[in-house]
């Protein structure tokens, strides 16, 4: 891969999704796609890979949130 390549927003320490343009850096401009490389001068390459959440262990903690609080 060549090293512009890495240049993406999901490749960014910065990026969270949520967030002001999805970056907790204060960036002036949105970029729409995340996947694509750009020239972001917060850039700074994140140690860990970004995986999107499993939304089925999402529910699956609600519910047991629910279960306990209830005490069922």
């Amino acid at each position: 891969m060549v090293e512009f390549e890495k240049h993406t927003c999901i490749n960014c320490r910065f990026y969270q999704p949520g967030a002001h343009y999805d970056c907790h850096e204060n960036v002036d401009e949105l970029v729409k796609d995340k996947n694509r490389p750009n020239f972001c001068e917060s850039f700074s390459l994140s140690d860990k890979p970004y995986s999107k959440p499993d939304p089925s262990l999402s529910s699956q903690k609600a519910k047991q949130a629910f279960d306990s609080f209830f005490n069922i």
